[in-house]
């Protein structure tokens, strides 16, 4: 990361007091030797465990990271619309609270939009290159597919892997997107990458190398709620093109 350049990292959690030490851990050892040139917002959404009290103490022990605790739930999307009003970054990227990808591959999504000039950067588990150290399940792993093929149906979106917990962008994107957003939860991925094509930034999907960790806090009936979202923001989405024509 070259010096011009800070990172900003959101990291949402909801009530991950058994898997958020693994993920702070990791990234903030990472990201010490950058000092100031990263900082680690990590979101409290509505939590009613230790969650808060553990990146607390992580606050105490590293300048980098930094708490937003909010006293009610947001949903994912709700906590990261939020969030993006305050951070400071010229980079900025997010990453799933579970440890799912590790620092070092966050940090090399980052250094692809310098080199190769683009806008922003998502990690993809789907495409050829990437590597899979603990798979889904296969029922997961069929939803998810079957989650990917209905938004590339209705927002006509090239990649393959929407929602991998794993993006960095430039702050104009989401300065540029975020009036436009208004998705509350786990789809919040899905509206920033259709409001970023089609202001005609350049976003890449790259492989990376991605672990499948227990206790996600995406139910079975969280994933039919998706399902219908994504119809529901198609909807949305035609009806203000409607409005502007």
């Amino acid at each position: 990361m070259s010096g011009d350049k800070k990172l900003s990292l959101i990291i949402p959690a909801y009530n991950e007091e058994r898997r958020i030490k693994r993920v702070l851990e990791d990234y903030c050892q990472f990201f010490t030797r950058y000092g100031d040139d990263v900082e680690i917002i990590v979101v409290m959404d509505g939590c009613n465990d230790y969650t808060p009290e553990i990146v607390e103490d992580y606050s105490q022990r590293y300048r980098t990271v930094r708490l937003q605790r909010f006293p009610y739930r947001l949903g994912k999307g709700g906590g990261l619309t939020r969030c993006l009003k305050l951070v400071r970054g010229n980079l900025i990227g997010f990453v799933d609270a579970d440890g799912a990808v590790e620092a070092k591959e966050l940090l090399r999504l980052a250094s692809y939009i310098e080199l190769d000039g683009l806008d922003g950067v998502i990690g993809s588990r789907w495409i050829k290159g990437a590597k899979i150290v603990r798979a889904q399940s296969l029922r997961r792993k069929i939803l998810s597919r079957g989650f990917n093929t209905l938004v590339r149906i209705c927002f006509r979106l090239g990649f393959k892997d929407t929602q991998c917990g794993a993006k960095v962008f430039k702050q104009e994107v989401i300065d540029a997107c975020l009036p436009n957003l208004n998705s509350k939860d786990f789809i919040f991925d899905v509206d920033l990458l259709y409001n970023a094509t089609k202001k005609n930034f350049k976003i890449k999907e790259v492989p990376i190398k991605w672990e499948n960790v227990k206790g996600s806090k995406v139910t079975f009936k969280e994933i039919l709620k998706m399902f219908f979202n994504v119809c529901k923001l198609r909807v949305n989405h035609l009806g203000a093109l409607n409005v502007a024509y």
